[in-house]
């Protein structure tokens, strides 16, 4: 597996959160037909935060 630094992993929870935040209050003010972007969006954020939390050196 590839060895990420804590800056990287940083990015990568503040992406997953970012993208969680754009799924819940962004879309749905544009109001899509579909709710499948919003879906999509919501499940990548938290994928990645899970990543980075799995990803997160135990001290």
């Amino acid at each position: 597996m590839m060895k990420l630094g804590e800056k990287a992993i940083l990015v990568v929870a503040l992406l997953g959160a970012l993208l969680v935040l754009v799924s819940m209050y962004l879309i749905p003010i544009i109001k899509p037909n579909n709710q499948f972007l919003e879906l999509v969006l919501f499940i990548l954020g938290a994928v990645l935060i899970i990543f980075s939390l799995i990803r997160m050196k135990k001290y």
